[in-house]
């Protein structure tokens, strides 16, 4: 997995005191995986207004904070939690307020929060023209570059489905689906799936 890929310099030594000769270390790269627990409860937008969240989040929940122009404000914490109820009377997402004094000051636009997930201190939004495995007619998405390197590692899709999750049509399909990935090779490997009746009454 690219996500935070490392260097790590083995170095090979005779013990203390023995008489075999030294080796020379070399510098090999080892491909860090994402441990349980590592991939991000949520991708989250934020406004002066407050943020809406289209999964579960808790009150004192940590929180990267990211902007639309590339910067990285860092972390805050998640202060309020309120489910959003649809016509379906099921929630559908969830309003939320963030700790704003532990971040600099920000003179409007949205921003985005990834929760859950230790970021790098490079970690930016990306624009992505095209996601493997991603369907098609996704309506919105959000793609984080998780370690600073340029490349998508973390994104957000939300796209029209049905009532099984399955892909449909962009526009009057019955639910709403909202998806998190992680970046695995080449392709996608989803690790959060939220799905949302379309009821308008």
């Amino acid at each position: 997995m690219r996500l935070g890929l490392t260097i790590a310099l083995v170095l090979v030594t005779a013990s203390a005191g023995a008489a075999a000769p030294r080796r020379d270390g070399r510098a090999v790269r080892v491909p860090r995986t994402l441990a349980v627990g590592a991939t991000p409860t949520a991708v989250c937008a934020v406004d002066e207004d407050g943020g809406v969240c289209f999964a579960p989040v808790e009150v004192g929940a940590s929180a990267t904070v990211l902007t639309r122009a590339g910067d990285n404000l860092g972390t805050t914490v998640i202060t309020r939690v309120e489910p959003i109820v649809t016509g379906c009377n099921t929630v559908g997402s969830y309003g939320i307020d963030i700790d704003r004094r532990r971040l600099p000051t920000v003179d409007g636009g949205e921003l985005t929060l990834v929760v859950g997930m230790a970021l790098d201190p490079d970690a930016r939004l990306v624009e992505v023209s095209d996601l493997p495995g991603v369907p098609e007619q996704t309506a919105t998405s959000t793609v984080v570059d998780a370690d600073g390197d340029g490349r998508p590692d973390v994104a957000m899709v939300r796209f029209g489905c049905d009532a099984a999750g399955q892909p449909g049509r962009r526009f009057g399909t019955s639910h709403t689906c909202t998806a998190t990935l992680v970046a695995s090779g080449s392709l996608w490997r989803q690790v959060r799936a939220e799905r949302t009746a379309n009821c308008l009454r």
